[in-house]
């Protein structure tokens, strides 16, 4: 700064300097010039993954909603990054709409990633086991193995990924050689370790009692051969009438209510389809839980829980 003084001494100038400094740099902003450095000229995207673990936190999720709102302001836009969230709650716009109004046009869904086929999980099951691993096979101890792990994990990836590490740690322990009798040993590793809250919830809309037909559970034991993620309640009693023919006969079963009863309460596992009078679970892991937790008495057909595989068991 220059200023004119007129006091003690002549016509003159005093000189002064000072210092300022930018306050810290936001994080976010360095973090978009990163990943635009690093992208060039292809698409960048700053990826939120498992969102399920916030959704119950309305701080984290405003602070969500924030990053949302930013992507229009000029200094973030001209970095060119988009931003994707994944998680398991497909609830996710609704929630920020409720949230924050601004951010309701500014979220795009996509569709769900597919699950793989039965093919696809096979192919998988080969290149990992026998051309990988060199795993012995023998009968048709692959194709029951194939069968197996696609039932379970209903085909989605994460699951059929984790699912065969624990299997091929039994097979390791075997001296690489595979048996039908390896996969109940994966089954009650595999679910210990990433299914604990679903058998949790599953093991809560159990009947308390037993009943002469326990019907909820014969409900839930269907829900767990339902093989397409929509299904309608007229889908679920055509299984539990073709898995429990004698005590289902000329008989009123009321699957439409059981499955509203299912979709209500503090943590329902099921719930309506936001565009059709169809169910579908509200996690993956709900049905991959009832696959494996849920055995069927051939003899009173009745529903068991699988010894073992409950949590805490």
């Amino acid at each position: 700064m220059n200023a004119g003084v007129k006091a003690f001494f002549a016509e003159g100038g005093l000189k002064s300097t000072r210092k300022y400094e930018f306050g810290e740099a936001d994080p976010l902003l360095e973090c978009f010039a990163l990943l635009r450095s690093a992208a060039g000229n292809r698409p960048a995207v700053l990826v939120i993954d498992n969102i399920e673990m916030i959704f119950q936190d309305e701080q984290r999720m405003g602070e969500l909603a924030s990053i949302i709102t930013l992507l229009d302001d000029s200094r973030y836009a001209s970095h060119n990054v988009k931003l994707l969230i994944v998680g398991v709650p497909s609830e996710i716009r609704n929630y920020l709409s409720r949230t924050n109004s601004s951010v309701a046009n500014r979220v795009v869904e996509v569709s769900e990633i597919s699950a793989l086929t039965m093919e696809q999980v096979s192919q998988l099951v080969e290149k990992g086991f026998i051309d990988l691993l060199k795993v012995e096979f023998s009968g048709d101890t692959l194709q029951i193995w194939k069968q197996h792990i696609f039932n379970v994990t209903m085909g989605f990836a994460q699951p059929v990924q984790e699912y065969c590490e624990q299997l091929g740690y039994i097979a390791e322990d075997a001296g690489w050689k595979a048996d039908p009798g390896q996969l109940s040993q994966a089954d009650a590793t595999w679910f210990k370790q990433g299914l604990n809250k679903a058998s949790t919830v599953v093991a809560g809309w159990m009947n308390e009692r037993e009943t002469k037909a326990g019907r909820r559970n014969q409900v839930l034991y269907s829900l767990g051969k339902i093989p397409n993620r929509l299904f309608h309640a007229n889908e679920v009693e055509k299984i539990l009438r073709e898995e429990f023919p004698e005590n289902t006969a000329d008989v009123t079963l009321a699957v439409g209510q059981i499955l509203s009863e299912l979709a209500s309460g503090e943590e329902p596992i099921i719930k309506r389809s936001s565009k059709s009078a169809d169910y579908e679970f509200r996690d993956a892991r709900y049905a991959m839980a009832l696959r494996v937790l849920l055995q069927k008495d051939l003899t009173k057909e009745k529903v068991l829980r699988a010894n073992g595989l409950m949590s805490g068991e």
